[in-house]
């Protein structure tokens, strides 16, 4: 048997709305968009992303081009309505050593297929209850998965799903 251990606090938090979070399963999103540059590292999303809303990540590298500056190292993202990590029409970023607790439908979402050359290493991607986060959503109905990505160019490294009903799925490009 393996377990893992992970910390979910952090100094820096940003946090959505958490009265009716449940109930809207409408949080707060983040987004890098059409060239810009996020480095995000060792802060706690939470209560983040939108149910059904295409865009509305926890965190999200949006059409960012060649883009190695583009971070997301060491955060925690909890409680999450949709995908916590979200990589699109972006390349050569880096998306290493975050813990996703209880993200609906998918940890970390690779998105069109066109998306190169980037790093996803010694990540967490946990779900406490399988009916959780098997949450259907507009991509991919029925697959919930620790890892969805379409497009097989990119490098994922020691990474670990823990109560998914797949740890890593795709689908063609269409």
């Amino acid at each position: 048997m393996a377990a893992e251990v992970v910390n979910l606090e952090r100094s820096v938090v940003i946090t959505g709305d958490h009265d009716d979070f449940e109930a809207t399963a409408k949080g707060l999103h983040t987004i890098s968009a059409h060239g810009g540059v996020m480095d995000l590292r060792f802060a706690r999303v939470e209560y983040c992303g939108q149910r059904n809303f295409m865009g509305k990540y926890c965190l999200h590298f949006h059409h960012a081009g060649q883009c190695p500056d583009c971070t997301f190292k060491g955060n925690a993202v909890y409680q999450s309505a949709q995908i916590g990590i979200t990589i699109h029409g972006t390349h050569r970023s880096l998306v290493e050593g975050n813990v996703m607790w209880d993200t609906s439908s998918a940890g970390v979402y690779v998105e069109d297929g066109n998306e190169m050359f980037n790093t996803i290493s010694n990540n967490v991607i946990i779900c406490s209850q399988h009916q959780k986060c098997s949450t259907p959503w507009d991509v991919q109905l029925n697959n919930a998965a620790g890892i969805y990505m379409i497009g097989m160019t990119n490098n994922l490294i020691e990474n670990r799903v823990v109560g998914f009903e797949n740890c890593r799925s795709s689908r063609e490009h269409q």
